[in-house]
Order: structure tokens, then C-alpha cells, then sequence
């Protein structure tokens, strides 16, 4: 389902004029919300960072997840160690095909070449997680 929710989100930003696929998504092993995997995937100009913040009414009375609460911040670093610096504010969606939707908040990232990136970096709720995505050699 995971990979379906990224289909349909990416579907939408290319309707919404944003830009088309070009790299696979790829299911980044890390989970600092504990709602499911961080995905990642290259669009033409840019990075697509999207973190489940939770399951639509998950809690005994129905409430809307409190992303602010998270205190949720993403950073996609490059090899030279230096951050990609991000188009726009995240925003937060809720995707569901019956029953209850799972939360995300989408970060867009600035493109660089694939091979540039070294590794991604979430926080929430105080706790940071880290993923080595490539080794960051790409020319500079």
C-alpha cells in the first residue's frame, strides 16, 4: 500500500505541474515516527521526501494527528556535507482506500545528481534517524 500512496502522491504533483518521474522510489529503512518507512524519490528538477506521521484516527477518539507535535525536520546531505535545500514547506496529506488513511507530510528537495547524495537525516519527536543513501562522489 505504501508504494501505492507514493504512486499516487507523485501522480498528483505531476498533474499539479511538478514536475514527471525519473527515478524509481525507493523505501528508505528508517522509521522515526513509528508509522512506516521513510520514502524517497528523483523527480526531473527535484527530491521527493515523504514520512508517515500516523494513522487517521489512531487514537481512542478519531482526533487528527498533531504533525506539529513531531516536530518533524528532514535534511537530504551531500557528499561534501552540505544540505539540499528544500523548493518548498512541507505539506501534509492523508491517503486512504477504505478505512483508515495514513498521514503524511511531503518534504521537496532541490535536485542534484543522484550519485551526489550521501544520506538523509529525519527528526521527530526529538529522536534522529539517518540513512546512507549513496557515497556522495558525484562531481561538485
Amino acid at each position: 500500500m505504501k508504494k501505492w500512496c507514493l504512486s499516487f502522491i507523485l501522480g498528483l504533483l505531476s498533474m499539479m505541474d511538478c514536475f514527471a518521474v525519473e527515478l524509481m522510489p525507493a523505501v528508505v529503512k528508517i522509521n522515526p515516527t513509528g508509522f512506516g518507512d521513510v520514502m524517497i524519490s528523483g523527480q526531473t528538477n527535484s527530491f521527493i521526501v515523504q514520512v508517515p506521521v500516523g494513522i487517521e484516527g489512531s487514537d481512542e477518539k478519531g482526533s487528527p494527528i498533531d504533525v506539529k507535535g513531531l516536530n518533524l525536520e528532514v535534511w537530504l546531505l551531500k557528499g561534501d556535507g552540505t544540505t539540499i535545500p528544500q523548493v518548498h514547506k512541507p505539506f501534509h496529506v492523508s491517503f486512504a482506500t477504505s478505512g483508515p488513511g495514513t498521514d503524511y507530510v511531503v518534504y521537496e528537495f532541490a535536485k542534484v545528481p543522484a550519485n551526489a547524495l550521501s544520506g538523509i537525516v529525519v527528526r521527530a519527536k526529538g529522536k534522529l534517524c539517518c540513512h546512507q543513501l549513496g557515497d556522495g562522489t558525484a562531481e561538485k
